[in-house]
């Protein structure tokens, strides 16, 4: 009997997790917003947005020369991590 019970709770939180998914939308400029399994990843294309202070900040200047910026935004496990290219 334990041995189902483990079955169907570990069967419940697989499908839990698959459900949970990922939701793109698309804005009427034709601008992505992707967000996996509620905020564990999130991209936004062309954002431009400010950094909230709670994050953890790594911006593409840090490490790239590239002149033109595509304005991307991606936050990894909820906003603890951010990563933008602007």
């Amino acid at each position: 009997m334990k041995f189902y019970k483990k079955v169907s709770l570990l069967a419940f939180f697989i499908t839990a997790l698959l459900v949970a998914g990922c939701s793109t939308n698309k804005g009427g400029d034709d601008r992505r917003h992707t967000i996996v399994l509620g905020g564990l990843y999130e991209s936004k294309q062309a954002a431009f947005e400010s950094v909230p202070p709670t994050t953890l900040h790594v911006s593409s200047d840090e490490y790239s020369t590239k002149t033109q910026k595509s304005g991307n935004y991606r936050s990894f496990f909820w906003g603890l991590i951010t990563h933008t290219d602007y």
